[in-house]
């Protein structure tokens, strides 16, 4: 149980992105830099797998409990 607290509270809290953070990237897709736009493209393909992987280990402690 507490291993499935604790990644959920992780998911919680960086499910939400910064709102600081939104305008910058804005201003760096506008400019045409393929480097950053790949940068930011591997950095969300980590987080959706990490997500991907919190909620597996989540859906397998749940199914366990039920």
């Amino acid at each position: 149980m507490d291993p499935g607290a604790t990644t959920v509270a992780a998911s919680q809290k960086a499910s939400p992105p910064p709102p600081s953070s939104t305008p910058g990237v804005m201003l760096q897709s506008t400019e045409p830099s393929p480097q950053a736009t790949n940068d930011a493209n591997t950095s969300l393909g980590r987080c959706t797998e990490m997500m991907r992987r919190v909620l597996r280990r989540f859906c397998q402690i749940f199914e366990g409990k039920r």
